[in-house]
């Protein structure tokens, strides 16, 4: 995801991190003015007894949206933005409905206690800011992202005013919302096609739901898709769902792939999500007109890094970002190197790119407390160094075995220490662990002496990485 505008964002935590794209946006939320206050929630918080749910149908070229509530409601928030879409796109079907958009917070405000609501959305002719609201086909099929209609509860209008757009001062609930979808063309969610498919939307996530013609329920590909494109994604994806099993030892439920095509005019242009077992993603850009192995193994290594987060959390699996989001870019570009799509002059172009964007975020930052960009690219230096002090190189393996003796939730310490139980020398666990943990000036000198102590043979031109012994050609 490092390089793709893909959110997984834990609002329940207070801790709006997107994952930012060199060509997409982050969901648009106002600066925080101010540190989160220590003061307990307040007692008119409204609260969520159950789960909501919310009916989405497609029916004469838009969608509705029928919220249910529990209890009747005088306020509440979408948990994420998207720019103007909700106010260009949004309408309610009833009166004493208002949609507004306070300091970035979208929300809905009810005139009296409300426990149903009926909305009309239509569906953009341009891709939306942020998070993808809908991921548009050339055919005019479309997925509709189902985690634009979690929402965030609230007392009214003025707690609502009074946040400021900063959610850290919010302390309201997190309702599941339950979504039932239906579609006069055929719909296919998560667990398939059908008539009505089931949801669920929580925590700035939710799933995606496909209304066009579907060929192949695990793999819908834009048929106006440059035909290389086409071609190569259904003979590489095999290999590299393949690899991935074989790296891990495991076999999960197969993916649900879903690409889009924008056109080729403009320039090249990566969008994308996953959501489970979902990845879906739209391309646009003149560069895809024409073979580009370069273009290419970039949508490769996207699926590859998004895969690789379905065997990371297996068995409840989860750590912290660097090593997630690290760990995901090393052993995608592990994959790229496996099937035959790039070599040590690949590597070599890569590795120089991170280590310099490394070093210039890691200075002032302990990496074990950072998250946003830096845990991917430092995180993946720590990925290629511990692959390297490994006698088996087997990261996916290191991972398994520090899950299980952590019992779920991989720690810094659990996962060091299952490096020295799988053979791990005491001095490259030792200096991978202080560059985590440590605070530096220097980043260049702690990034070089991390790689020297793992015994990765760095070499440098013009005080920049040029090259190393890279695990990934073992």
């Amino acid at each position: 995801m490092s390089w793709l505008e893909l959110s997984r964002r834990r609002v329940g935590a207070l801790a709006l991190s997107g994952l930012v794209a060199a060509c997409g946006g982050t969901e648009r939320r106002a600066a925080p003015p101010s540190p989160p206050p220590t003061a307990p929630p307040p007692p008119t918080a409204a609260r969520a007894e159950a789960s909501w749910v919310a009916e989405l149908a497609f029916a004469g070229g838009k969608w509705t949206v029928t919220y249910r509530f529990p209890t009747p409601q005088r306020a509440v928030l979408f948990d994420t933005a998207h720019g103007d879409y909700r106010r260009n796109h949004w309408s309610a079907e009833q009166s004493g409905v208002s949609l507004e958009s306070l300091h970035g917070l979208d929300g809905m405000f009810f005139e009296a206690p409300t426990s149903t609501v009926r909305l009309s959305v239509e569906v953009p002719s341009e891709p939306t800011e942020g998070t993808l609201a809908f991921i548009p086909f050339s055919d005019g099929s479309h997925a509709i992202w189902g985690g634009q209609l979690a929402l965030l509860t609230i007392e009214d209008r003025a707690a609502a005013e009074a946040l400021e757009g900063d959610l850290r001062r919010w302390h309201g609930e997190q309702p599941p919302v339950e979504i039932r979808a239906t579609s006069e063309r055929p719909l296919l969610g998560p667990d398939g096609p059908g008539a009505t498919l089931s949801g669920r939307a929580q925590e700035g996530g939710g799933p995606f739901f496909y209304t066009g013609p579907i060929d192949d329920p695990e793999l819908i590909l834009d048929r106006g898709l440059p035909g290389w494109v086409r071609d190569a994604f259904e003979e590489q994806m095999p290999r590299v769902r393949a690899t991935l099993e074989a790296a891990w030892s495991e076999r999960l439920e197969p993916p649900q792939l879903m690409l889009a095509w924008g056109g080729g005019a403009g320039p090249w242009s990566n969008r994308g999500r996953a959501e489970g077992r979902q990845i879906a993603m739209l391309i646009a850009g003149a560069d895809y007109l024409e073979r580009s192995d370069a273009r290419f193994a970039d949508l490769v290594w996207f699926f590859a890094h998004e895969w690789t987060h379905r065997h990371q959390f297996v068995a409840d699996g989860d750590g912290d970002a660097w090593m997630i989001e690290g760990f995901a870019d090393t052993l995608a570009t592990d994959v790229l190197v496996r099937v035959g799509l790039w070599g040590k002059g690949d590597l070599e172009r890569r590795y120089w790119s991170v280590a310099r964007e490394c070093a210039r975020l890691l200075a002032g930052r302990r990496l074990s407390e950072s998250k946003g960009r830096i845990a991917y690219v430092c995180g993946d230096l720590v990925g290629v160094a511990l692959m390297a002090v490994l006698p088996d190189h087997d990261l996916p393996a290191l991972w398994k075995a520090a899950r299980t003796a952590a019992g779920g939730r991989v720690t810094r310490a659990t996962l060091l220490q299952a490096a020295r139980e799988r053979g791990a020398a005491e001095d490259g666990v030792t200096i991978i662990d202080d560059f985590v943990s440590g605070l530096r000036d220097d980043t260049d000198r702690a990034i070089r002496d991390m790689l020297e102590g793992a015994k990765l043979d760095p070499s440098y031109r013009d005080g920049s990485l040029s090259s190393m012994a890279f695990p990934h050609l073992r």
